[in-house]
């Protein structure tokens, strides 16, 4: 059980700060059970408070967590002994994903969470924990506390309690034509007194990063033992080289993104990109062929057809703090449920869907297998909603249905089609500009994103896990590879005349998504490190003797420039201190891109190959 670190609040009215907290998904407990896991509803709401489901024993079927008085790992009133109350660390999450059967949905429409302590007449015996704030999107509470007295029977000491119960539901915020969603949670937490004379177990020390340890001593000289930075403790030293936020501090980090150039340059980058610039290609002599640039994404090989993209601007992404390090210097950064799927940075899934358009299993997408989302062409008419052969849906195969209905049939085949269901993008979809050849690219975060940051110095390190969604749209829609937002409604694709809000000079959202069946595959790209500071391939800062940057590339050479045997892509660090006020800042990444397994992608952008990016953008504490 891990330890509160939020001051003390009257039982009266616990009401949660509007602001999210870090704590993730895998913290929360879902109780429930029953007909909520039965309908895949478990994750609506859920108790991110000081007990896991290993503290929770059954008693019919209530559900009872115990804590005797002045046990530090449960009793957080820091009182070294027994006073006759127990001090809980209350919390709510709601649309968290990771919970097994049960899909997020995009917002609740109620959210309520509520208590009564045992013998505690009126007023202060009621827990109102307001959760409004959170109805939007995923994310967790702020941390509260809630004290429960032991009580009299007879003249001995008895158990206290407090009933908690929580309730979310949703009816306007589901697909149309589903049945409105509930999830209930109910729980009875006890305080125990502790037995006469009986002395109260003493805290085990523990580190900031949850470790354990057995020295004798804090020595922040010695070689690192779990303590982060070469810390250790015991009983008696406390240990704060890393600890978490505490109350009243940054909880999260947020990099925004800002304009760069205007002209990211033609395929084989014959005429150089306009400033400013973001990075370099350099040759066998460590000499520059060309600039490239800032706020640009560049991929693949020597043959490489596809031009550089500009990334959208005005799009966040935020992070939560884990622990700060260091005297609060040292920033390490986990994944975020932020504010929405629009600047979150949790991992995709656990449930797939077909990304084609498909209505796989259930109708509305399910899938496990890429054979589920196929055949397309189903009693000659297209089952994605594609135009067919005349505009109708009219088809004689499935290749009449869009561009990815290839997929893969073999068993146990998975990732080209039927794809994770994304909780967190990563900017709005990217645009990538080639006349016929156009694509529209939706990033989504495949597994959490993290990194550091270093108040002090500026300087921040990100690691962006992305299955980066190409679909293939040339020029289907007017004036851009994506449906965008104009007067706020969508131009194009699905969604066409539905509401929304764009992002940055060109107006594409995934309010605005593109058209499913345009769909061809995912590209594997891992932003790491994405860096203020400098990143190159090769990764050692050397030369390349032969231009094969990455395992399997076959042809030498980046982004159509044959003779490039390095690529340099420079950041640049936050103005000190990173704080509350937004901050320029550039990030920077040359990585590897794997192939994806379809012909048309993989010939395209001659995969596998390098990529190369730089992000303009600010930085900001929350």
């Amino acid at each position: 059980m891990r330890k509160n670190r939020f001051s003390h609040v009257t039982v009266t009215a616990l009401a949660l700060a509007a602001a999210l907290a870090s704590a993730p998904a895998a913290s929360a407990y879902f109780a429930g059970g029953g007909k909520d896991a039965e309908k895949g509803n478990d994750c609506l709401i859920g108790f991110d408070s000081f007990f896991d489901a290993s503290d929770v024993t059954l008693d019919g079927k209530k559900q009872i967590v115990e804590c005797t008085d002045c046990d530090p790992a449960c009793d957080t009133d820091g009182v070294a002994e027994a006073n006759g109350s127990c001090t809980f660390d209350v919390g709510v999450c709601v649309n968290q994903s990771g919970v097994e059967g049960c899909t997020p949905p995009a917002a609740l429409d109620k959210a309520t969470a509520k208590g009564k302590v045992k013998g505690v007449k009126g007023a202060e015996g009621k827990i109102v924990i307001d959760a409004t704030q959170l109805l939007t999107g995923s994310g967790c509470g702020a941390h509260v506390d809630a004290i429960v007295p032991t009580l009299e029977k007879k003249g001995e000491p008895t158990n206290g309690e407090v009933g908690l119960q929580l309730s979310g539901s949703t009816k306007k915020n589901k697909p149309e034509g589903l049945k409105a969603r509930k999830d209930k949670d109910k729980v009875k937490v006890r305080c125990l007194p502790r037995p006469v004379g009986e002395a109260c177990p003493i805290a085990t020390p523990v580190c900031g990063d949850g470790a354990v340890t057995g020295t004798e001593e804090c020595d922040i000289t010695a070689e690192p033992s779990g303590c982060g930075a070469g810390l250790t403790c015991v009983a008696g030293c406390t240990c704060e080289d890393c600890v978490p936020p505490g109350k009243g501090e940054p909880t999260s980090l947020t990099f925004t993104t800002a304009l760069g150039t205007d002209n990211c340059g033609p395929v084989a980058l014959g005429t150089p990109p306009n400033a400013p610039f973001g990075g370099e290609l350099l040759d066998s002599g460590n000499t520059q062929i060309t600039p490239l640039g800032l706020g640009c994404l560049y991929i693949g090989g020597g043959s490489s057809t596809v031009p550089g993209g500009i990334t959208p601007d005005t799009a966040p992404n935020t992070y939560d703090i884990d622990l700060a390090c260091n005297g609060g210097d040292e920033l390490q950064l986990v994944g975020s449920a932020g504010t929405s799927v629009k600047d979150c940075s949790l991992a995709a899934g656990p449930t797939r869907v077909c990304a084609n358009g498909h209505p796989g299993t259930d109708t509305n997408g399910l899938c496990t297998v890429d054979a589920d989302c196929r055949p397309l062409c189903v009693d000659n008419l297209c089952a994605n909603g594609a135009p067919g052969t005349d505009g109708n849906g009219a088809c004689v195969g499935a290749s009449n249905c869009g561009s990815g209905a290839e997929g893969c049939l073999e068993p146990g085949c998975t990732g080209l089609v039927c794809v994770p269901v994304p909780n967190c993008y990563f900017g709005p979809p990217l645009p990538v500009k080639n006349g016929a050849l156009s694509t529209c690219v939706g990033n989504v975060f495949i597994t959490d994103g993290g990194g550091t940051a270093n108040t002090d110095t500026g300087d921040v390190a990100l690691t962006i896990p992305l299955s980066s969604r190409v679909h293939f749209t040339g020029t289907r829609y007017p004036g851009n590879p994506c449906p965008t937002c104009q007067a706020g409604v969508c131009n194009a694709g699905p969604n066409v005349g539905l509401t929304c809000t764009g992002v940055g000079l060109d107006g594409t959202t995934h309010d605005c998504p593109p058209d499913p069946f345009t769909f061809l595959a995912p590209l594997a790209v891992t932003l790491s490190p994405l860096t203020t500071g400098t990143s190159t391939l090769p990764t050692d800062g050397t030369v390349s003797p032969d231009g094969l940057f990455c395992p399997g590339q076959l042809v030498a050479g980046a982004f159509a420039v044959d003779p490039a045997r390095k690529i340099s892509m420079t950041g640049t660090p936050v103005t000190a201190p990173i704080d509350t006020t937004a901050k320029a800042a550039v990030l920077a990444s040359a990585f590897c891109i794997p192939v994806t397994g379809n012909l048309l992608i993989d010939g395209a952008a001659d995969l596998p190959g390098p990529g190369a990016t730089s992000l303009a953008g600010t930085v900001q504490l929350q």
